[in-house]
């Protein structure tokens, strides 16, 4: 088994989308218009399941279980489906070309370091550490910094975390660096937290952001916790 192979904790709930002899290569699309169509599709939402009569339910005693002839309800586009229904939809939502790129980013090692926000605080912006960094290059998305997004009104979009091999900070959309840990984590906000130094609770909101990415085919179990 070679370094970058990924050993996932439950291969059977893998779909066949993610087989690598099945998905295309992509060559010709760019990372940075792939990762704006995985935002792009960030619209899926899990919902609460409405009012029930606890007297003749008793499943609710324990937490995130739901009984057994219950499915759970999902929001799609503004419509309520059930989860059997939404499964399909959910499998559609992230293209085979965007799977390959997000199994080739889970492969890659991403290391820990110290997070710091791009030109520091709205309040006292550093309008100089934000010219800095326009043209420079995401990691992730591969997509050179903008001017506008360099602007005060912007901060907290851009992130230093990590040097380049001449010692220089790299400058991540904080959306890019968000997934790639959730990535390198299985989809477990809490453990990317941990692992990488960063927010739970920032975490946590980015995985909702991204609740459109079946996290199951991609390691996550609930199992693990979180």
């Amino acid at each position: 088994m070679s370094k970058d192979t990924i050993v996932f904790d439950n291969p059977d709930e893998l779909g066949s989308l993610l087989q690598e002899d099945q998905a295309p290569d992509i060559k010709q699309k760019p990372q940075s218009e792939i990762v704006a169509e995985i935002q792009k599709n960030a619209h899926v939402k899990p919902v609460e399941n409405g009012p029930r009569d606890r007297s003749k339910d008793r499943s609710w005693a324990i937490p995130g279980q739901l009984p057994k002839d219950r499915e759970k309800t999902f929001c799609i586009d503004g419509l309520m489906v059930s989860e059997s229904a939404a499964r399909p939809i959910l499998a559609e939502t992230v293209d085979p070309e965007s799977f390959n790129f997000l199994i080739s980013k889970q492969k890659q090692k991403l290391e820990p370091a110290e997070l710091s926000v791009v030109g520091k605080d709205r309040r006292y912006p550093d309008t100089e550490e934000l010219d800095s960094v326009v043209g420079q290059k995401c990691p992730f998305c591969n997509e050179p910094i903008t001017q506008e997004e360099a602007n005060w009104k912007e901060i907290g979009s851009l992130c230093f975390y990590g040097q380049d091999l001449e010692g220089q900070p790299k400058v991540f959309h904080w959306a890019c660096l968000s997934l790639w840990a959730l990535l390198a984590a299985r989809g477990h906000p809490l453990k990317a937290a941990e692992t990488f130094n960063l927010d739970p609770d920032e975490m946590t909101n980015m995985k909702m952001f991204y609740r459109s990415i079946p996290w199951g085919r991609f390691g996550f179990l609930r199992e693990e916790g979180h």
